[in-house]
């Protein structure tokens, strides 16, 4: 689905109020929800990365970065994901030489170059599997709004240039859950980006008390040499692909054509050879983000280029508390 565009303005406009009242049968719906709902306490820890809003705010990568962190220190690490836009359902440990983002979904496939990675709508299902394999520390790359399992670590990863938009949970906003509620439930913030809406002073002012905030960046990492002598059409289907646009403007890159799909979308031929044929007729080459990338299934004989991503830490402190957190409770242990 494409966001809508009214739900990152600054202040609610006539039609999020008038989206107002399903806002609130969401929020009522939600908390019913969780009354009916044990969590279930693993036998090791359990890190959850998520957000309040929907889309992309760097969930993944920021996962990705946590646990090669985690790997460096010793923990054996297996992330937990839903698979989003893939159709598996059952717990299934990925296979990159054997699955395709069709059944995994693509941000699985990123995951499993990392570490392994188990994909299920039942998260403790895939978790329980996961201890049994070895894991003895999970990561939740999303989950933080299911309440199946229970967290030792909750990092809310948000998106400087957007923040929480305008405040409003869906469908009037883009907000999954209240903002001093959700912030009451984690233990700390990644604001990814220049803090253009000042989220930091708001989330002091939502809770009231001294909270871990982290700062950093989504920064783009292994650019070739030979990138900046060609000319590109860029094209993506990510939460907000402006954010993709930019990044390639901000290297440098000599950008002829930008192409906007939806969050996950399936790429078909016809997709790949529309782009292709812009791309032929104006001299250039596409280029595309690497959770895109995964999502390119068919065989049709395409040159893609991807810009492979990274989280550039801008102070560790907090983080090495966490980590030293985590190792100071009793749990099993990392060898």
């Amino acid at each position: 689905m494409r966001q809508p565009n009214f739900w990152y303005f600054d202040q609610p406009n006539l039609l999020a109020k008038l989206l107002y009242p399903l806002s609130i049968i969401f929020s009522l719906v939600g908390r019913i929800s969780l009354f009916f709902v044990k969590p279930w306490k693993a036998s090791v820890p359990v890190i959850c990365i998520g957000n309040l809003v929907v889309g992309g705010a760097g969930k993944t990568p920021t996962a990705i970065a946590l646990a090669t962190v985690l790997k460096s220190k010793g923990w054996k690490p297996h992330f937990l994901t839903r698979g989003y836009g893939g159709t598996t359902t059952d717990p299934l440990l990925v296979n990159i030489q054997k699955h395709s983002s069709d059944i995994v979904g693509d941000e699985s496939l990123l995951l499993a170059e990392i570490c392994p990675t188990w994909v299920s709508s039942n998260r403790t299902k895939s978790a329980k599997l996961a201890i049994e394999k070895g894991a003895n520390i999970l990561i939740l790359d999303d989950g933080f709004q299911n309440a199946g399992i229970q967290k030792d670590l909750s990092i809310l990863v948000i998106d400087g240039e957007v923040g929480f938009g305008n405040k409003y949970l869906l469908p009037a906003g883009p907000l999954r859950e209240n903002i001093a509620k959700g912030l009451k439930r984690s233990n700390a913030a990644l604001i990814l980006g220049n803090d253009t809406k000042m989220i930091a002073d708001h989330i002091l002012d939502f809770t009231g008390r001294k909270f871990p905030i982290l700062f950093g960046s989504i920064e783009p990492k292994n650019i070739q040499p030979q990138f900046f002598e060609k000319k590109f059409v860029a094209f993506s289907g990510i939460g907000r692909p402006k954010k993709f646009f930019d990044t390639l403007d901000k290297i440098g890159l000599d950008i002829i054509g930008t192409f906007a799909f939806d969050d996950h979308h399936p790429y078909s031929s016809e997709d790949l050879v529309k782009l292709s044929t812009y791309a032929n007729r104006h001299g250039a080459e596409l280029i595309t983000t690497s959770k895109d990338r995964r999502r390119i299934n068919t065989n049709i004989n395409v040159a893609i280029h991807e810009l492979p991503i990274y989280i550039k830490w801008k102070k560790t402190s907090e983080l090495d508390k966490f980590f030293d957190y985590l190792e100071g409770k009793s749990f099993v242990t990392k060898a």
